[in-house]
């Protein structure tokens, strides 16, 4: 795995943060080596061309278009523990919102981590984006999904991706900019998370 110490795990989160955020293509220190991470997820992750926004790194797509956190869990072994990342950055729930809502969703998030742990793989939770138009029915939920999931991630000291607070508008929509019709167009890249993260700074 390469993780020798804790202090080698802290600076290894704080590596794939950074590139997750400010979009960075490649790692800034040659020491410690390139992380292995897996971003788990459902069509917002599948929509991301990796090699593109971050060449040359050893990052692999695990998004599967429509899964629910269930799905994810079902297949966390094969499509995360197998490949035995340092970390994996897992964006999940946006299948669920309305229909499963707390309903054993955290019990699906548990069994992620808790494998995860098991196995040394440090864990990133992405926050769910805003939608728009008509969709945007559906944000007040979105928004308690992502308030439970941080509250959730704050008792367990887990990092939190927050792509709802880098992608939402004014008025609580997703932003046009990343916007294809009501919801997010391949909206990790081009135009990146980090891109957006940096609209307003």
């Amino acid at each position: 795995m390469g993780l020798d110490n804790f202090s080698d795990l802290k600076s290894h989160l704080l590596i794939i943060f950074v590139l997750i955020f400010v979009g960075c293509g490649t790692t800034p220190d040659p020491d410690p080596p390139p992380l292995k991470a897996v971003f788990l997820g459902d069509s917002l992750t599948f929509s991301w061309d990796l090699a593109q926004s971050f060449p040359g790194q050893p990052y692999v797509n695990r998004g599967t278009p429509g899964n629910s956190v269930f799905q994810m869990a079902d297949r966390f072994a094969t499509d995360v523990i197998a490949l035995q990342p340092d970390v994996v950055i897992i964006l999940a729930g946006t299948n669920d919102v309305g229909h499963h809502f707390l309903d054993g969703v955290s019990d699906q998030f548990r069994r992620m981590i808790t494998a995860a742990n098991a196995n040394h793989i440090a864990v990133i939770l992405a926050t769910l984006p805003p939608m728009r138009g008509s969709m945007s029915i559906h944000n007040p939920e979105i928004v308690a999904f992502d308030n439970w999931l941080k509250a959730y991630a704050g008792i367990l000291g887990i990092v939190v991706a927050d792509y709802y607070a880098a992608l939402v508008d004014d008025k609580g929509e997703l932003d046009l900019s990343f916007a294809d019709g009501e919801q997010p167009r391949r909206f990790f890249g081009p135009p990146t998370v980090g891109e957006a993260a940096r609209k307003d700074r």
